[in-house]
């Protein structure tokens, strides 16, 4: 198979079975797969069930392991899905793969702009082109286990199990600031820019105690997929690829403590390929 590319400047869309049609009103629903305790990356895919993505998406400045495997070489690019909700409406989801490398203080990410601000708007671009006009975008407030040095008095608090709800242009609602990293807020800021559209964060309470697999803030994030995008959550897929996350973090543990020299020959090859079979590199 052939893909077709679609070169946007810093973005290139290689669409696996043509470009689809323009849409009237679709949704573009982004999710995190890297973040800790995937809790939207696990709702994202739940929203995805089982279709097969319909483009990859490369581009220079995305942060792309060097290492892969053949002869099922592991997409290195981002992965755009098409789906359709309950209501028959379009929706694109668009699955995060990799991230810039950011360090968790103030003032320490100069160039994170510089790798992030094109690629995001290019994207967004070709997007909208085919008809989104708004966005929604999954998160959590984990950075502020790593940024607050455990005061997050001066943020805004969620309970785990909890979330709120950001749209960018409206007036806010939130008690307190809160505290978000890139990608989390540069996807939802730019399109309202761009379009003037409604561009909402959806930002669950993160679980101190299970940096894992976080079970609560999944639960949160689905229920308002469920009761405002009308995608309930596909509960076969979110069990999978959290059996496969499980495994995958097991094998990263035993990694570690082999570069320390804990017993065993060293696991190069984690099993990311796991994670593959859904789609592209794990990190």
């Amino acid at each position: 198979m052939t893909a077709l590319l679609e070169k946007n400047d810093d973005i290139d869309f290689f669409w696996l079975d043509g470009k689809p049609e323009i849409e009237k009103n679709a949704t573009l629903l982004v999710g995190l797969q890297g973040e800790e305790g995937h809790a939207g990356f696990l709702t994202m895919m739940g929203c995805v069930g089982e279709a097969e993505p319909v483009a990859y998406l490369c581009s220079r400045l995305q942060s792309v392991e060097a290492f892969n495997t053949i002869p099922e070489p592991m997409h290195p690019g981002w992965i755009l899905y098409r789906v359709e909700n309950e209501m028959k409406k379009v929706v694109y989801v668009l699955r995060i793969t990799n991230w810039f490398s950011l360090v968790a203080r103030p003032d320490s990410n100069p160039h994170a702009w510089l790798y992030s601000y094109s690629m995001v708007r290019d994207t967004l671009q070709v997007l909208v082109s085919l008809g989104v006009n708004d966005l929604v975008l999954l998160t959590t407030n984990v950075i502020q286990r790593f940024m607050l040095d455990g005061d997050e008095s001066v943020f805004l608090d969620i309970d785990n199990g909890e979330y709120v709800v950001y749209d960018f242009g409206e007036d806010s609602q939130l008690k307190n600031d809160l505290l978000l990293n890139m990608p989390s807020w540069i996807f939802p800021y730019i399109f309202n820019l761009m379009t003037g559209e409604q561009a909402t964060i959806v930002c669950a309470g993160y679980d101190k105690e299970e940096p894992t697999i976080d079970k609560e803030a999944r639960n949160a994030l689905s229920k308002y997929c469920s009761y405002y995008l009308d995608m309930p959550a596909n509960l076969e897929r979110i069990d999978k690829m959290q059996k496969l996350l499980e495994e995958l973090h097991s094998e990263i543990e035993l990694d570690s403590a082999q570069r320390e020299g804990i017993g065993g020959k060293l696991n190069t090859k984690v099993k990311h390929d796991k994670i593959e079979d859904e789609g592209g590199m794990y990190q």
